[in-house]
């Protein structure tokens, strides 16, 4: 229940795409789209990926993020599930931030929140001036706006190009 109202404010998609390719077909061309993650922090980035994600595809699920030659701590990761029903292949797909960004984003609102109504409070009962509630304001309208922005542009990337791997007709 608490993870859905936070997703309701934090970066967050879920798509469902509908493959002309058979399950075995979806998972074969995942296979071939996906790397093995070969280094985990920030302090080796001079591995060069030969495919576009690296994660892994376990039965029916599959756990990937996109490759990428820049940094961006809000590069999504994509959990995805491949069902097959009598109309075809349906993949749903859950592209979020990594847990530990969400966490931050929470401080980092909470933070800016608790300052405008402490902000608040004191002016009212003339100890701050009004005004000082801009810069807790700011702080929030920026942090947001780099969140949301950095987490569409690879969102909609990693969209793209799922639409190309699972011959999709959405």
């Amino acid at each position: 229940m608490s993870s859905k109202i936070i997703y309701k404010f934090l970066p967050y998609k879920k798509y469902t795409f509908h493959s002309t390719l058979s399950r075995e077909e979806v998972i074969q061309t995942l296979k071939n789209s996906i790397d093995f993650e070969m280094s985990y922090g920030f302090a080796n980035n001079t591995i060069k990926y030969s495919k576009p994600y690296v994660g892994m595809v376990y039965g029916n699920l599959f756990e990937i993020r996109r490759v990428i030659d820049y940094k961006n701590a809000f590069l999504p990761k994509v959990k995805g599930e491949i069902i097959e029903n009598e109309t075809g292949v349906i993949v749903n797909v859950e592209i979020k931030l990594m847990g530990f960004i969400y966490a931050f984003l929470i401080l980092w609102f909470g933070f800016c929140l608790f300052s405008v109504f402490i902000i608040s409070i004191l002016a009212m009962v003339n100890k701050a001036k009004i005004s000082t509630i801009f810069f807790p304001l700011f702080m929030l309208l920026i942090g947001s706006t780099i969140a949301y922005s950095a987490f569409e542009s690879e969102a909609e990337s990693t969209k793209s190009d799922l639409d190309k791997i699972l011959g999709n007709k959405k």
